[in-house]
């Protein structure tokens, strides 16, 4: 039985415009009356997955977010940390040395601010997205002990994919680092994944992994699809997150969270062709 919907935003519950359908927003609400935990799960800031838990109405008591990839999970009505696990400053000033040698653009993002030490314009548009504010500083004036969600790497595809495979040889084994999507490429601390910090809200609530429905479509939400109890790839999502599934969605543009929510806990939905 699904006691828990994990949900990812961009390029799953998001339309291209960044926006929820009223079609998926209405599944939300009839999965909540069922009693099913819905959970967002995402790459995205904290601050910023609490802005859709208010227009979803999932901002209750027991309601949670998962932001950073897996790097923190909160609970929405107080925005308490149930837990995180994050890179410190001295490892932030490691990955970040790498970068400037490659000549790759990057955000750091901690859980307060963001910032780069070369304005661009990816980096603008990525803290646009999550809504915070942008600066231009060096990361070396971060202290050691620091608190850092993730180190996020940014550029064109071609330039990306031309310096991806040094970045994944030089930090790999010591580090997390995921492409989530054709400009994104993600460095966290070392078995942070989204799998991880929704197991974290899933102890809280007393679920078991077996009683997760988790929906993504990116190589970022691979290990949640992989190990939850039933997952689901969107119809866009990337061929590797597609065979790990146990079921395949509709695109995003075509209301796939809600196609597969109404699949799996029977909402009696009729908006599907």
């Amino acid at each position: 039985m699904i006691r828990l919907a994990a949900i990812d935003m961009d390029g799953t519950l998001l339309s291209k415009e960044h926006t929820v359908s009223e079609v998926n927003q209405r599944a939300i609400a009839l999965a909540k009356e069922k009693g099913i935990k819905v959970v967002l799960c995402s790459g995205r800031t904290i601050e910023n997955l609490l802005s859709f838990t208010k227009e979803l109405n999932l901002h209750g008591e027991e309601d949670y977010v998962v932001g950073y990839n897996g790097a923190g999970a909160v609970k929405s009505a107080s925005g308490e940390f149930i837990y995180e696990n994050c890179l410190t400053g001295k490892e932030t000033k490691a990955i970040t040395r790498i970068c400037d040698e490659l000549g790759a653009n990057y955000t750091v993002h901690t859980f307060r601010r963001a910032f780069t030490p070369r304005d661009n314009a990816h980096s603008r548009r990525e803290t646009e997205l999550n809504g915070v504010e942008l600066f231009i500083e060096n990361p070396e004036g971060l202290s050691d002990e620091e608190v850092v969600t993730k180190v996020l790497v940014l550029d064109d595809p071609e330039i990306l994919d031309g310096y991806a495979p040094r970045l994944y040889e030089a930090l790999g084994e010591e580090f997390h680092v995921v492409q989530t999507m054709p400009i994104y490429l993600e460095i966290m601390r070392k078995h942070v994944n989204k799998y991880v910090g929704i197991m974290a809200v899933a102890k809280e609530l007393g679920i078991q992994r077996e009683e997760i429905l988790a929906i993504g479509d990116a190589m970022n939400d691979y290990e949640i699809i992989k190990e939850a109890g039933i997952g689901v790839a969107m119809g866009n999502a990337e061929d590797k997150v597609k065979e790990a599934a146990d079921f395949v969605t509709k695109d995003h543009e075509e209301h796939g969270v809600a196609y597969a929510l109404n699949h799996f806990l029977q909402l009696g939905m009729n908006d599907f062709k």
